[in-house]
């Protein structure tokens, strides 16, 4: 599936649903009044989700750190496309990765169903949603029944109201990392926490394989300094 047809699929199918949504939400909400407190004591199980952007993940890591820090004994997962698994895989601080496959309209649609029910069976404490704008985010994050759904909020996206417990405004004057670790003081991580990104596991089979993946590249001129 392209970026355009992601889009395209948010706002036609994703963003009606996510209002029908937030209405059932509400309604619930004030039927069932499930206990939202937030400490080191009932936070067991931490879900961060960030579907699109390798750059983004990068930039998510001091918040994944903070919540680490602040829940040593409970576990992160993090649920993305299946392109940035690798890259998770090298964060220590993730236990747990649930990867969404989006390379075609069935496999989405599966994957997508399978990590529903594997959120609902870790039956988690928080879940930090990352991305923005998307209405389909929501409604994972909604369906996976965490008692606690941390989003960020602009007035396009009206139909978030309802579905999540907490929002913070995304002030996009502000850096992504610091709008990231916001999202985290809203879920009990301290203020002050290190903003540096990283650290990023590299194996010695992965610089064994370096120099076969470089000349694999047209661009790639043995010999010649490049700076990365």
């Amino acid at each position: 599936m392209t970026h355009k047809g992601r889009i395209l699929a948010d706002r036609i199918l994703a963003v009606p649903v996510a209002f029908l949504f937030n209405g059932i939400a509400r309604l619930l909400g004030s039927l069932l009044r499930r206990d939202h407190s937030i400490s080191p004591e009932n936070v067991k199980v931490i879900v961060v989700a960030k579907l699109i952007g390798m750059g983004s993940i990068l930039q998510a890591t001091p918040l994944l750190k903070a919540l680490k820090r602040r829940y040593p004994k409970a576990k992160l997962i993090f649920v993305t496309l299946r392109s940035n698994q690798e890259l998770l895989r090298r964060l220590s601080y993730v236990d747990e990765i649930l990867t969404l496959d989006d390379r075609s309209m069935l496999a989405m649609g599966v994957t997508t169903l399978r990590t529903i029910a594997a959120l609902i069976r870790r039956n988690a404490d928080l879940y930090l949603d990352l991305e923005v704008y998307s209405a389909f985010a929501s409604l994972l994050a909604l369906w996976g029944i965490t008692r606690n759904r941390i989003g960020f909020y602009r007035h396009s996206t009206a139909f978030k109201k309802g579905i999540y417990t907490h929002l913070v405004f995304f002030n996009t004057r502000m850096s992504i990392r610091h709008l990231y670790l916001q999202l985290g003081r809203v879920g009990g991580a301290p203020a002050g926490e290190s903003e540096l990104t990283g650290p990023i596991r590299i194996d010695e089979s992965d610089r064994t394989a370096l120099p076969s993946v470089l000349s694999n590249a047209p661009e790639w001129q043995k010999g010649k300094p490049y700076i990365v």
